[in-house]
């Protein structure tokens, strides 16, 4: 047993964390007075805590990455949760982010379209179906040559389709000629 020199409680030695420098090898505060204090110390100045992180990860990456992916692996519903937050918050980013995948998964020789290219190449559409020329809340994004056919996931082989066009095509030819952005986006 040890008494916290900040909550003056006699808890366990498990209770403390190990500490070197110290004669018994623990700290002289226990692990959630030093929680409560380091959780302060962040909200009294949360970008220097941001940045020890980013610093800490520069350090050593694999060790940070292995740390957090033990953390994944422990808080499987906390990462969930936080990925449909994100998902809910940034659906154009998600659904982008699930095309970057699929051409990854594809092998598609070009794999560098972002979310700001494809809201320009909406923007030039005037936010329309390049098909049927309908105004959609939400255009999906269609590959003039598929993936299938070896197509690439870039500016030059997107066009905005209302979902039902883009499913009437899936990995087929294009319904009607359509001309695809020629001009350069910046990324």
């Amino acid at each position: 047993m040890k008494t916290c020199s900040k909550c003056h409680e006699s808890k366990p030695l498990n209770m403390f964390s190990p500490h070197a420098g110290r004669k018994d090898g623990r700290k002289t505060y226990c692990k959630s007075c030093c929680n409560v204090a380091r959780r302060a110390q962040y909200q009294a100045n949360p970008e220097k805590g941001r940045l020890a992180g980013r610093i800490r990860y520069h350090i050593n990456p694999e060790k940070e990455r292995a740390a957090s992916q033990r953390w994944r692996q422990a808080n499987p519903e906390k990462v969930r949760a936080a990925s449909r937050a994100w998902g809910r918050a940034n659906p154009d980013k998600k659904r982008l982010k699930k095309a970057r995948r699929r051409a990854r998964k594809m092998n598609a020789p070009i794999n560098d379209l972002s979310a700001a290219q494809f809201a320009e190449i909406c923007a030039a559409f005037q936010h329309r179906c390049a098909y049927c020329g309908r105004k959609a809340k939400k255009l999906t994004i269609d590959h003039v040559t598929p993936y299938a056919h070896n197509g690439s996931n870039t500016v030059w082989n997107v066009v905005p389709a209302c979902k039902s066009c883009n499913s009437k095509k899936q990995a087929g030819p294009v319904l009607q000629p359509v001309q695809p952005l020629l001009l350069t986006i910046a990324k």
